[in-house]
């Protein structure tokens, strides 16, 4: 079992406060972490570096989080 502090955590939320609170959340248990805005963003991560955990905000303008998890479930990267 990996240790947090080598766990990558993608965080995917419109809002910059919400956001903001979920990273630090996040890194207060020792994930690695980056943060984007959008969908789009997630993709273009996801497709360099498949995180370990991924918190995902589903009701975004733009492509929303259903387009993300559509997407992954198409290009059947090999999630953890």
């Amino acid at each position: 079992m990996k240790k947090a502090s080598d766990c990558f955590a993608l965080v995917v939320e419109d809002s910059g406060f919400a956001r903001k609170v979920v990273e630090d959340m996040i890194k207060s248990f020792g994930f690695q972490t980056l943060s984007v805005e959008g969908g789009k963003q997630a993709l273009e991560v996801i497709s360099k570096q498949v995180p370990d955990l991924i918190l995902l905000d589903i009701m975004m303008s733009g492509v929303d989080g259903i387009d993300v998890i559509k997407s992954l479930k198409t290009k059947k990267l090999k999630l953890r």
